[in-house]
């Protein structure tokens, strides 16, 4: 796996945005298998459910029992998939995946995030997108402890959302 930097965290209007700009070395088609298949996104963020199709549902849940739903605003496989998360008033979800020279460039906007989540947010995107890259480097047994780097991301999210 390779280090991947911090996201960045800034300012949308009087909220929060975090973005995370991953490279995996696999084809967009993989890429997106990850992000819109229920089998491969319960092994690396949650149990899904997924209509995909522009306004269909979306749904995830935790292994702890919490939930999210949100509706599908974009759907355009294999290039861009957008949905609203529903945590307080809705905030917005959007991957953007394009090949590169070696693979596939990720994308991952979060927008509309209260101020007080943003360090969560930009801790937990991180510390999922590092089990999906696991995953689709074909080896999601090196990643096992989502939680704990979390816990090692969280204080330089807390200082990113701070700025």
């Amino acid at each position: 796996m390779r280090t991947q930097t911090l996201g960045r965290v800034r300012r949308d209007g009087e909220l929060r945005a975090v973005r995370h700009v991953r490279h995996f070395d696999a084809p967009p088609e993989a890429v997106w298998a990850a992000l819109t298949e229920p089998g491969q996104v319960k092994n690396w963020l949650a149990e899904m459910t997924l209509e995909p199709r522009v306004g269909g549902r979306v749904s995830f849940k935790w292994e702890a029992g919490d939930t999210q739903e949100g509706e599908v605003r974009v759907f355009d496989p294999p290039t861009a998939f957008e949905y609203t998360w529903a945590e307080g008033p809705p905030s917005v979800v959007r991957f953007e995946l394009s090949a590169d020279e070696s693979g596939t460039r990720l994308v991952l906007e979060h927008s509309r995030i209260q101020v007080d989540s943003a360090a969560g947010i930009g801790a937990g995107w991180h510390s999922h997108l590092d089990a999906m890259e696991a995953l689709v480097g074909g080896s999601p047994q090196t990643f096992t402890d989502w939680h704990a780097r979390y816990e090692e991301l969280l204080p330089d999210y807390r200082q990113a959302a701070a700025l």
